[in-house]
């Protein structure tokens, strides 16, 4: 039977929502999408066909009662304007899933972060949120994770459980792919991302203090604290650029063409970036430049898995110093051919097993 799909998508800008989206288009189902509307990264838009539903403008803040208030009935809303029997929620937030889950309507549930495990102040809470999370999970018609370490870490393990990590825009898979060749001594570190982590920007100071003949560019937006930061570093350091929003996936080509080593060694003092396996490792892999991310994490087991790059302690300057003063053309260029070796059907976006789950699904 052909579902008719609602989305409720807690950040309409999304790129991998959008891809989500675009893919149950594509394959020929009805699609109705509601959605928060945060005022970021605006480039990314839904198909010219689909009209979002636009629930409200969601911003950052504390009043949080308020936000599940508003949440809860937004759902309401949804599920009372979407009655046909026929229909399938796709939920993507933590909040809205908990919602559908009281509400005995068929839903999928897609993880692609642990939001609770976000924020030092929230620890005395984990066990309660976890508990609440595998509750949303069991209620699901399926739950999508982005990463393997979600489902280790919420200890569950059914069948409709779909290990969908974040991968490469299809549109991309006609890129011809080409490996690192550094014929200087300069090596070109990048930032590609949300700028929200102290230890990238203390790893960009690094360069900028440390090594002239390096440089390293910033590629995206961020929190305004941190942005100011990385301002401030490109003031004081020549061989430091910012350069702010981009198009994706219009823009990485350009970005990855100029980038020798992706740095993507987040901070691990808060649960989500530990068992987290962000797009940025496909990215990487799929442009053939290694990535350096930090080590005893879910991420940095997946490097090891794919031999992609490097996994280091980059909590203090110390440690960062030491690994730049190792890391040799040979080295990058020896994992950039590792990567060019893996298939691109390996790193490419896929809902074909969603899909394929909602089509043989009867509720």
């Amino acid at each position: 039977m052909e579902y008719k799909i609602v989305f409720v998508v807690d950040n309409l800008s999304i790129p991998r929502c959008i891809k989500r989206i675009n893919a149950f288009v594509e394959a020929g189902f009805q699609v109705k999408v509601y959605g928060y509307d945060r005022g970021k990264n605006l480039n990314n838009q839904l198909p010219q066909e689909i009209q979002p539903t636009i629930l409200g403008i969601m911003t950052d803040g504390k009043d949080y009662i308020s936000r599940l208030l508003t949440i809860r009935k937004d759902i309401e809303r949804v599920v009372d304007e979407n009655k046909d029997k026929n229909t399938v929620f796709y939920s993507f937030g933590f909040v809205a899933s908990l919602f559908f889950s009281f509400s005995k309507v068929p839903f999928i549930y897609e993880i692609s972060d642990i939001r609770y495990g976000s924020y030092k102040r929230l620890s005395p809470l984990i066990g309660l949120f976890k508990a609440i999370d595998k509750r949303t999970v069991e209620k699901s018609l399926a739950t999508v994770m982005t990463s393997g370490g979600f489902k280790d870490f919420l200890g569950v393990d059914k069948n409709d459980i779909l290990l969908i990590p974040n991968k490469i825009n299809p549109v991309l898979a006609n890129y011809e792919r080409t490996k690192v060749e550094i014929k200087t001594e300069q090596i070109r570190f990048a930032f590609v991302g949300s700028v929200r982590y102290h230890s990238v920007i203390r790893f960009a100071e690094v360069i900028g203090k440390c090594y002239p003949q390096h440089h390293f560019s910033f590629y995206g937006s961020g929190p305004k604290e941190t942005k100011e930061l990385c301002e401030a570093l490109t003031r004081k350091y020549v061989n430091i650029d910012f350069n702010g929003p981009f198009r994706n996936p219009e823009d990485l080509p350009s970005i990855y063409a100029n980038t020798d080593v992706v740095i993507s060694s987040y901070d691990v003092n808060t649960l989500n970036e530990r068992i987290a396996e962000p797009n940025k490792l496909y990215e990487s892999i799929f442009f053939c430049r290694p990535i350096v991310v930090s080590k005893d994490t879910y991420l940095a087991r997946q490097v090891e898995n794919y031999q992609c790059g490097f996994s280091i302690d980059a909590s203090s300057e110390d440690t960062i110093r030491e690994f730049i003063e190792k890391i040799s053309k040979g080295e990058i260029e020896y994992y950039s051919k590792s990567e060019l070796n893996i298939s691109v059907n390996e790193l490419i976006d896929s809902t074909s097993q969603i899909i394929d789950f909602i089509r043989n699904v009867k509720i």
